[in-house]
């Protein structure tokens, strides 16, 4: 009898209680800097680009948790429906001469075909619209359940329904450059902390409307309507982040530096994060 396979091991930092803040979606740049966001939850289609419905879950042809396709297949992300945002998993077939994690890489015709040359494992992410370039991300491993990075400067994003689940980078949001160049740093919806994605900020400026979790400038974060003073977007609004050791004055006069974590759950090193809120 073949013995049982290991348990998996939890992700450090995992179980925390993120604020309460929008879910994560991303989506490719498929050309223009602004329509490399995906939808918070709750937004609606307002001719930016087609929204999943996230009651309606996507069919998938495969398992990117198992990688269960046939020899010489990967099980990717990708749009089936000729969107930008990935909303379906199918298997498609591993490069001959695949690079790994950290390489770059290429995709094939644009950022959500889920073709490209990394290895079983990894996906192209962080792709430039227009050269269709990119860095190979691995995606976590074990299950949704207990999801696992073996880089400890990584933590674990499931996001657009569970379609994608990547091991993107850790980020110091009050750092003068948390990320890399085109890249901003965003709350992981796990509660782990701040993560690097790509910057979909298109020019925006603290206190602009934002439909997309990404779509602020690096600095400030989207948040709830309700929660940024002078606030005209339906969605949220771009709120500049704040250091609460050395609090400044914020854009809004009725805002102040308010704790982003909830007490007693904010993770190490980022205690000193807060946000302009009302």
């Amino acid at each position: 009898m073949a013995p049982p396979p290991p348990a998996c091991v939890v992700a450090p930092g995992g179980g925390k209680t993120p604020p309460p803040v929008y879910s994560l979606e991303f989506a490719a740049a498929a050309g223009p800097a602004d329509d490399l966001a995906g939808p918070l939850a709750g937004a609606t289609d307002t001719g930016g680009g087609f929204i999943v419905d996230p009651d309606l879950p996507p069919p998938n042809e495969c398992d990117p948790w198992l990688q269960d396709c046939g020899p010489g297949e990967k099980c990717a992300a990708w749009a089936n429906d000729g969107g930008t945002s990935w909303n379906a998993n199918r298997c498609v077939p591993i490069d001959p001469n695949p690079v790994g994690p950290g390489e770059p890489c290429t995709v094939v015709g644009n950022g959500v075909s889920g073709v490209d040359n990394c290895d079983k494992g990894s996906m192209c992410f962080f792709v430039d619209g227009q050269t269709l370039e990119g860095v190979c991300v691995p995606l976590c491993t074990c299950s949704p359940q207990t999801p696992v990075c073996e880089d400890t400067s990584t933590t674990c994003v499931i996001s657009n329904g569970g379609v994608l689940n990547l091991c993107l980078p850790l980020c110091d949001p009050l750092a003068a450059q948390p990320c890399a160049d085109g890249q901003t740093c965003i709350p992981d919806p796990g509660g782990v902390g701040f993560v690097c994605i790509m910057d979909a900020s298109g020019g925006a400026k603290a206190g602009d409307p934002c439909q997309f979790a990404n779509a602020c400038p690096v600095g400030s974060i989207c948040m709830p309507a309700d929660a940024v003073e002078g606030c005209q977007g339906n969605v949220g609004c771009c709120a500049s982040l704040c250091d609460l050791d050395v609090p400044g004055p914020c854009p809004g006069a009725n805002e102040t530096c308010q704790p982003y974590f909830p007490a007693g759950t904010a993770p190490m090193c980022l205690e000193d994060v807060g946000v302009c809120t009302l």
